[in-house]
């Protein structure tokens, strides 16, 4: 599985991280996922942004690490949001009743209202990702 941690314009920087995956989710993967959102953690992002367009599968430790940072987050008024989530794992995600812990404001108009505005540019035709980073 690949993770790539993608750049934000200034104004979302400091608050926002957008995280894309490839390939599949596993435990394999967890440890280092897991460091990772620990390290954003602690250098104070509240929002994260989880880009699973080009993602086949997701295993139960690696959506247990998911859930587990989104109630992390919520509890310092955070949040998870999905961009590009698969209709497969969209289904596992109600299936297992995790579909209420994330926000999915590509699928649900009341989700990207519900998002600062500044984030909501990201989910316009035109991302707010910084020059160059495409």
């Amino acid at each position: 599985m690949g993770i790539e941690l993608q750049p934000l314009t200034s104004a979302l920087r400091d608050r926002v991280a957008v995280l894309r995956f490839t390939g599949v989710l596993s435990l394999h993967d967890v440890a280092e996922l897991k460091s990772s959102l620990k390290r954003l953690l602690r250098d104070g992002i509240k929002h994260l942004l989880l880009d699973l367009e080009n993602v086949r599968d997701i295993d139960e430790a690696g959506w247990a690490l998911l859930v587990s940072t989104v109630r992390k987050l919520r509890r310092q008024n955070g949040q998870v949001v999905i961009r590009q989530c698969p209709d497969d794992l969209y289904e596992h995600l109600k299936m297992k009743k995790w579909d209420r812990d994330f926000l999915f404001p590509m699928r649900f108009a009341d989700h990207l209202a519900a998002l600062p505005k500044e984030m909501q540019a990201y989910f316009s035709p035109a991302p707010a990702l910084a020059p160059g980073s495409a």
